[in-house]
C-alpha cells in the first residue's frame, strides 16, 4: 500500500490514529507506525511516546524494549499522561 504523501506532523499522527485504531481505515499497525515515524520526524510532540508503546508491544514492529526506552527518552513528558492513560492495564511498565 502506497501511504500519502503529507508533509505536515498533525495530518501524519491524525492519520497514525486512524490507522492504530481502524478508524475510518483498515486497522494496520504497520502503517500506524509509518505515519507516526513521518510526524516524529516533522516534530509532533506526541509521535515519539507512540513509537515508544509501539516497540514497547510489538505493534506493527518486532517488539523491542530497548527501542521503546530511546524513544520514551525522546518523548515530551508532558504528553506522557495522556498515553499512559491508554495502557493502564499494564501498570508494570508505567513508571
Amino acid at each position: 500500500m502506497n501511504d500519502i504523501d503529507v508533509n505536515d506532523a498533525n495530518t501524519n499522527f491524525q492519520l497514525a490514529e486512524n490507522y492504530f485504531n481502524g478508524k475510518g481505515v483498515e486497522k494496520s499497525y504497520e502503517t500506524a507506525m509509518r505515519y507516526y515515524q513521518k510526524a516524529y520526524e516533522q516534530g509532533h510532540p506526541d509521535a515519539a511516546l507512540a513509537i515508544a508503546w509501539m516497540y514497547k508491544f510489538g505493534e506493527g514492529v518486532e517488539k523491542s524494549d530497548e527501542r521503546a526506552q530511546r524513544y520514551f527518552q525522546k518523548a515530551d513528558p508532558l504528553t506522557q499522561d495522556d498515553y499512559d492513560e491508554r495502557f493502564l492495564e499494564f501498570p508494570e511498565i508505567i513508571k
